[in-house]
């Protein structure tokens, strides 16, 4: 469960990481339009295979309710946009 976890909060680092950035003004050229792509653009394929593998795991720990928290967040991730 931990690797999913881990997965899961990589990539929300990255994403705040890359919206601190876009907040600089001085930001310009190539590297603002790449990190406004990342932004804006769908999350990688690995953050909702992490979500729904890690809504998986509680599940089978009898955790039903912290599943389904996984599994909204996937659905809110697939339908973003």
């Amino acid at each position: 469960m931990a690797g999913y976890e881990a997965m899961y909060s990589t990539w929300q680092g990255l994403m705040k990481g890359a919206q601190a950035r876009l907040a600089d003004a001085s930001l310009q050229g190539a590297e603002k339009v790449r990190l406004e792509a990342f932004v804006k653009g769908p999350a990688p394929e690995y953050v909702g295979k992490a979500l729904f593998y890690w809504g998986v795991v509680l599940e089978e720990f009898g955790k039903p309710d912290d599943a389904m928290t996984k599994y909204v967040a996937l659905v809110d991730r697939l339908t973003k946009g």
